[in-house]
């Protein structure tokens, strides 16, 4: 930074801006020299990738990273679509890359167990169970990792799938219920985080050696970083899917509640509302940092839901529009690495 405080000697470091546009997204609240650092980040790495004698790796490897940061994207899903950034990296480790392959390899095996177990459940509601696998495999990832090495099904995911299966679609309805008619936001965002914190708790009842009754004792005080997540599912589910929602169940949105309460356009009451999303990731980041209550773990599953939602409704209603989404499911479960 110059003397002014400003960013000024990594202009056309591309490496760098990458690294520091990262960084940045792990922010905690408060800390503005951070929030500048994406804004500026962003802008210069959106006018680098316009130069159209940038080669195509790095222009591939950019737009990525500002399509969401790696903290913020399934974890995963994220391993396999950064394998076919790296292969084209002209310093890559083959060994390493042939690593990754194989690991992502065995784990897929159990997915597609996985899958083939939960497609006899119900041949008519097959493309609502399998959204609801792919919710519940980037959720609860790290625990399904445990399961790779016999490469069968974990009763883990099957389980957690036919508690999103029965729960989808309710949290709005709850918050409709409480109030009977449109909301403020403040009130349609406390009912909304504590139905959808009902809905982690029955996840967490399949968690094994995580769920001890501190845990328990902790999850049911509903602290800042569950709110958050629940927040942050709530509003982007909303913010992309608003037209889907009311005509699907006929209730206020998140959107609906804003423009009512503050007599703004939607375009207004969704900028408003995505700024709102990016504050709670910064609590959400505070409140992992400073844990020592908590398994991390168990914080684990909480970050991971949250990915998961930035995943399926960062640009579109991905539930509904699942074809939105197919080919990130296509990658997951059936493209195999080794081409």
């Amino acid at each position: 930074m110059d003397e002014n405080g400003k960013f000024s000697t990594m202009e056309s470091d591309v490496d760098g801006l990458l690294n520091l546009y990262e960084a940045a997204h792990l922010g905690k609240c408060d800390e503005e020299f951070l929030n500048n650092a994406i804004i500026f980040t962003k802008d210069r790495l959106s006018t680098i990738v316009k130069d159209p004698q940038l080669p195509k790796p790095i222009l591939v490897r950019i737009e990525h990273m500002l399509s969401s940061p790696t903290q913020r994207r399934m974890k995963r899903l994220e391993a396999r679509l950064y394998m076919s950034i790296y292969e084209n990296d002209e310093d890559n480790d083959q060994d390493i890359l042939e690593l990754a392959k194989l690991d992502f390899d065995t784990l897929q095996q159990m997915h597609r167990h996985e899958v083939e177990k939960i497609s006899l459940w119900d041949v008519e509601g097959a493309r609502k169970v399998g959204k609801c696998y792919e919710y519940v495999m980037s959720h609860l990832s790290d625990t399904l990792d445990e399961f790779a090495a016999e490469t069968v099904a974990s009763p883990v995911g099957i389980e957690c799938t036919k508690t999103t299966v029965a729960s989808s679609g309710m949290l709005q309805e709850v918050a409709w219920r409480e109030h009977g008619h449109v909301p403020s936001l403040h009130d349609y965002l406390k009912v909304s985080a504590k139905t959808t914190l009902y809905w982690t708790l029955a996840c967490i009842s399949f968690f094994g050696m995580d769920a001890s009754n501190d845990v328990f004792t902790w999850t049911s005080t509903f602290l800042k970083i569950l709110e958050s997540a629940a927040i942050i599912c709530r509003l982007m589910d909303d913010i992309s899917g608003n037209e889907c929602e009311k005509e699907r169940s006929k209730c206020a949105t998140a959107l609906d509640c804003y423009v009512r309460e503050h007599g703004v356009t939607v375009q207004q009451a969704k900028q408003v509302l995505t700024n709102l999303v990016e504050e709670h990731w910064r609590i959400i980041n505070q409140e992992f940092l400073s844990n020592d209550r908590v398994p991390a773990p168990l914080l684990m599953r909480v970050l991971n839901f949250v990915r998961m939602m930035e995943t399926a409704y960062k640009h579109v209603d991905g539930y509904t529009h699942s074809e939105e989404i197919a080919d990130y499911i296509q990658k997951i479960l059936i493209e195999c690495v080794h081409q």
